[in-house]
């Protein structure tokens, strides 16, 4: 009888904790919905999206035309986007607080998530940049859940939100990493390597078929076309000095004549992160002067480059022929890439603003109010930055801590092995997004949900170690700390 009243009490209890992080996020999303406009914000990449142009995967144009269905204005796609983040958002809170056994994690789940007005604004926005993080957000919810229940039905689920999100936004394909390793889990932890794997493939596998029967319907092809070479050469040409081998020696020779022009309004003798801002703008007028964004004309031969697919691969060779021979220089740039994507530099003070104006005026380069725009206030960019400090340490905790546990002591906590998954996920999602575009705050964005997951389980984490009750039994699977 004592037993089943403190079960009871537990179940009552974390169906008030369910019911308050429910309320919340209404709550949030009735205050948000206030400040939402009445038709979506456009950009120049918005109309891609609704006219589901080539360069595009079927993941959002889908969305657009499925609410364009019932408005063909878009007036409701604020509410639904909105209303697809706080869903997932809820998602992850609950996976969270399951997890770790801790209700003051799921609240940190929703303050991080919700707190975050640069992530939220892009519900009101035609850019896949919102549906991308929700899902993300929405498929590492499922996977906490998974890993606190055991149930496979959330381990579909995540692998579903999972491919959605890479289907949205490609540059995501890196989250498929975080397989490997969960069933390296379920192999060495739970015993099931066999009903694991056709749980992860058959969703994923599922989805991303039905991905390219839409873009099929739509396009008349099964080769979706990639924005990779158009990215790339962008990249690569500043680059290029015109004598590197090629089978296309002409086209190098374009791509160095423009990266020339444009490599000396780089600025010199500045940090590298003012380097990295000031440059970044750059790369977008490299790729229009050479004309492979869309312009009427392009400054390569129109015969020889083609249109579609074939163009993008024509590009990408190209691109590939520099950087095979600059090899340092481009990796040189990757780094700094890879380490402004972590640092923000876009994150300016007033004073950072009036400093870098002033670099601006003494280098003679363009200011078209680009800097201006960036001033955000002292306490945001110093929190900012602080946080972005302390999760990457903690992900480089998390990628040693998995590895040295199973080598020294032949087990790690579930904990670490998300943790582990997660870290791998965020690092070389960056890694792949320096290598092939610029640092822009929204790239950085985009996986807000890992860096929120790995500062949660390192509180959770810190916690457990604070009361000493890093060593439970494992039945408890609610607790991030088991035995396992």
């Amino acid at each position: 009888m004592l037993a089943q009243s403190r079960f009871d009490i537990r179940i009552h209890t974390q169906q008030r904790q369910y019911a308050f992080l429910v309320i919340s996020s209404l709550i949030f999303f009735a205050f948000a919905m206030a400040f939402a406009p009445e038709k979506p914000f456009m950009s120049s990449d918005s109309l891609s999206f609704i006219e589901f142009q080539s360069e595009r995967t079927a993941g959002y144009p889908t969305l657009l035309k499925v609410i364009g269905m019932f408005d063909d204005q878009l007036h409701t796609l604020p509410l639904i986007q909105l209303l697809i983040f706080c869903s997932a958002t809820l998602l992850l809170s609950m996976g969270m607080g399951c997890l770790t056994g801790s209700f003051w994690c799921a609240i940190a789940v929703l303050v991080l998530m919700f707190g975050n007005y640069e992530v939220v604004k892009y519900s009101f926005w035609v850019l896949s940049d919102g549906p991308f993080i929700s899902f993300l957000a929405a498929s590492l919810g499922a996977f906490a859940l998974w890993l606190a229940t055991r149930r496979s039905i959330w381990l579909a689920t995540a692998c579903i939100c999972s491919a959605v999100a890479i289907s949205i936004r490609p540059a995501g394909g890196m989250l498929l990493l975080m397989l490997p390793i969960f069933y390296l889990y379920a192999w060495r932890i739970l015993g099931r390597p066999g009903r694991t794997l056709a749980v992860m493939v058959v969703p994923v596998g599922f989805v991303f078929f039905l991905s390219f029967a839409a873009y099929h319907q739509w396009h008349g092809t099964w080769s979706p076309n990639s924005n990779l070479g158009k990215n790339l050469i962008g990249k690569a040409a500043p680059l290029a000095e015109g004598n590197e081998p090629s089978a296309r020696p002409a086209w190098i020779a374009i791509a160095a004549n423009v990266g020339a022009a444009y490599r000396v309004r780089f600025p010199t003798g500045v940090t590298w992160s003012d380097r990295a801002l000031l440059g970044a703008p750059l790369y977008d007028y490299i790729r229009h002067s050479l004309g492979v964004l869309g312009e009427p004309v392009s400054a390569f031969p129109a015969d020889e480059l083609g249109t579609g697919p074939a163009a993008d691969h024509a590009l990408t060779a190209i691109a590939l022929d520099i950087i095979r021979a600059r090899k340092v220089a481009f990796l040189g740039e990757v780094l700094e890439n890879y380490a402004a994507l972590w640092y923000i530099p876009q994150l300016l003070t007033r004073d950072d603003v009036t400093r870098l104006k002033d670099i601006i005026a003494r280098q003679g380069l363009a200011d078209d109010g680009y800097v201006e725009r960036l001033a955000r206030p002292s306490l945001v960019v110093i929190c900012t930055h602080l946080f972005q400090l302390c999760v990457f340490l903690i992900s480089i905790i998390f990628m040693i801590a998995l590895p040295t546990g199973l080598i020294v002591r032949h087990r790690a906590n579930v904990g670490v092995w998300f943790g582990f998954a997660g870290s791998v996920a965020l690092h070389s999602s960056i890694l792949v997004v320096a290598a092939i575009n610029e640092s822009k705050p929204r790239l950085w964005l985009d996986y807000w949900p890992l860096e929120v997951l790995l500062a949660v389980l390192a509180l959770a984490t810190a916690n457990n170690i604070i009361t000493k009750s890093i060593s439970l039994p494992t039945l408890q699977r609610s607790k991030l700390i088991g035995s396992t």
